[in-house]
C-alpha cells in the first residue's frame, strides 16, 4: 500500500490498480474532494484522447483474420539458452510489475501534460465566457497539441475569440457580452478564404450574451473570421452588421 494515498489518483483514473489498492482508495475517495476533482480531470482528458485516436476497423478485417488463420504459421515456442537461468516466479512477477509500473509512469506523464495544456486552454475561455459549456467537439480542440488562440476586435464590453485546430481542421467561437437577438435573427460566422467568406456557424446566446459555436471543417487555410447578425436560418453571405472580426492566420 502506497504510503501516500493521493498519489493512486492517476492509476485509478486508468483502471490500473489492483483489487486491494482499487477498494482502499474507493473509500479514500467518497471522503477526498482534491483527489475526486483529480480523478475526475483525468478521467475526462483520457476520454479526449481516446476520442481524437479511435478509428474505427474496416468492415473487411473479420474476414482477412479468419482466412490468414488457415496460412499463417504458428511461432515455434522461443528456446532459452541452458546458460541462461530462468527468472523465479518472484523474480518474474517483480519484473512484470517493473514493466507495468514504468507502462503506467509514461502514461500518468502524458495525461498530466494533457490535462495542464487543457486546463489552460479551458481557463482562457472561462475568462473570456464564465460558466461556458463546452462539449466533446470543442474539447477536443482545446486539447490538440497544435491548437491556437486569435483574440477578434469587438465593440467596447464585448469580447471574442477563435480557437482552432489545424490538423483537426476545427475551430470554437467564444463570444461574451453579445446582444441576444431576437427570434428573427441569429448570429452567423464567417471564415475567409483567399477573400470569400464561407458560412461556418449559426449560434445565439444566452441571457447574459454569452455564445459557444463550433466549426467542424473549412479552419485550415482560412485568413480571416467575422461574425455577423443574419436572419434566422442564416444567409449564403454576410448582409448584417459585423459584431467581431480579425484575422485567423
Amino acid at each position: 500500500m502506497t504510503a501516500d494515498v493521493h498519489t493512486l489518483a492517476g492509476a485509478y483514473a486508468l483502471d490500473a490498480l489492483p483489487p486491494g489498492d482499487l477498494t482502499f482508495f474507493e473509500g479514500h475517495l467518497a471522503v477526498c474532494g482534491a483527489c475526486a476533482i483529480e480523478v475526475a480531470e483525468l478521467q475526462a482528458t483520457a476520454a479526449v484522447l481516446g476520442a481524437m485516436t479511435a478509428e474505427r476497423p474496416p468492415p473487411t478485417l473479420r474476414g482477412d483474420v479468419l482466412r490468414a488463420v488457415d496460412v499463417v504459421r504458428q511461432l515455434p515456442p522461443r528456446a532459452h539458452p541452458a546458460s541462461r537461468a530462468r527468472p523465479t516466479g518472484r523474480r518474474l512477477v517483480e519484473g512484470l510489475l517493473g514493466s507495468v509500473a514504468a507502462v503506467l509512469a509514461a502514461a500518468l506523464l502524458v495525461l498530466s501534460g494533457v490535462a495542464v495544456h487543457l486546463n489552460q486552454r479551458v481557463s482562457e475561455l472561462e475568462a473570456a465566457a464564465p460558466t461556458v459549456t463546452l462539449d466533446e467537439e470543442a474539447l477536443a480542440v482545446l486539447a490538440a497539441a497544435d491548437a491556437e488562440t486569435r483574440l477578434l476586435d469587438t465593440a467596447e464590453g464585448t469580447s471574442a475569440r477563435f480557437l482552432y485546430s489545424p490538423s483537426l481542421d476545427a475551430g470554437v467561437f467564444v463570444g461574451h457580452g453579445l446582444q441576444p437577438l431576437d427570434a428573427g435573427s441569429t448570429y452567423e460566422l464567417w471564415l475567409f478564404h483567399d477573400g470569400t467568406p464561407r458560412p461556418a456557424a449559426l449560434f445565439d446566446t444566452d441571457s447574459e450574451g454569452r455564445a459557444v459555436a463550433v466549426v467542424d471543417g473549412a479552419v485550415v487555410g482560412a485568413e480571416y473570421a467575422a461574425v455577423t447578425v443574419e436572419p434566422h436560418g442564416g444567409s449564403p453571405q454576410p448582409t448584417g452588421s459585423i459584431v467581431a472580426e480579425g484575422p485567423v492566420s
